[in-house]
């Protein structure tokens, strides 16, 4: 192999040859790779959806067991965002599930790990006895039972939260999501519930991909872009489906939220709104 007889000698490939067959192969590797690449983006886009329909499981077995209530937190010390402790029992055996496929590695920032994650890093919770549970889904915290008495949760008004008496449209409801911190509360006013700024640090996107400012920018927490110009989610209704990045304003975050708001298409948001490397996506 490789070699030809010509006049009783054996002649070798030429160097024009050997080229030949690089280019062709490089040509072919080419073609092959992409697809690869989409092939194993599409699996672990499968594989994340079936830990979010597990997490919508475990959310609903808990909250049956306990009245249609759901936590009002607090059990790590966080007013809001506390969801890992609550449900431990019935992901303790099977925390694979916490993880989604394209995020399972922490965030690192110069020579530190940081708590936060990023579009494809998770970031840690603090678990039972305050060990910490590394995740990369966030929980809707608008999704919370609060005590009797109780008007507000950080600055929430309770009669925008969630609760067992809920009755309404729940497809458009999420519930967990793809996510680079615990959770988000996104809503178009301040802690003091007086602001209506669009711009406001709960509502606003962020300047690029993973962008990480603080606990406070709970919008930022899942407009990233994870799987192929979206992330993947699991409603109230227990149907689990991808979002495209603008289609998070859309959805019914809490009881009054607009979902025609000032970040939408209906509410008039322009391409040139959006920070440059949202602006291609499509928009809702």
């Amino acid at each position: 192999m490789g070699r030809t007889r010509t006049g009783g000698r054996e002649r070798g490939f030429t160097l024009i040859e050997l080229l030949v067959v690089i280019a062709v192969i490089a040509l072919l590797m080419g073609i092959i790779m992409p697809a690869l690449q989409r092939v194993r983006s599409q699996d672990k886009a499968a594989a994340c959806k079936a830990n979010l329909r597990s997490l919508g499981m475990i959310w609903r077995t808990y909250k049956d067991e306990h009245d249609g209530k759901f936590a009002a937190g607090d059990q790590a010390g966080w007013a809001r965002g506390d969801w890992v402790l609550p449900l431990r029992k019935y992901w303790a055996d099977k925390d694979q599930i916490l993880l989604c496929p394209s995020a399972t590695k922490r965030r690192v920032v110069g020579n530190s790990t940081v708590p936060w994650g990023s579009y494809d890093r998770a970031y840690v919770q603090l678990g039972y006895q305050g060990q910490p549970v590394e995740c990369s889904y966030g929980y809707n915290l608008w999704l919370f039972t609060l005590p009797q008495g109780v008007i507000a949760l950080q600055g929430r008004p309770r009669e925008l939260h969630y609760d067992a008496s809920y009755t309404g449209q729940m497809t458009n409801v999420p519930l967990f999501l793809d996510s680079m911190w615990r959770g988000g509360g996104p809503w178009y006013g301040d802690v003091s519930g007086n602001s209506s700024n669009p711009i406001y640090a709960g509502i606003r996107p962020s300047d690029f991909n993973g962008q990480w400012i603080s606990f406070n920018n709970e919008m930022m927490h899942f407009a990233i872009d994870r799987h192929s110009g979206g992330v993947n989610g699991v409603f109230l209704d227990g149907t689990v489906r991808p979002m495209g990045i603008k289609e998070l304003w859309t959805l019914k975050w809490h009881r009054q939220f607009d979902t025609r708001g000032p970040w939408t298409k209906a509410g008039g948001v322009q391409p040139e709104d959006w920070p440059a490397w949202m602006r291609g996506f499509k928009d809702y």
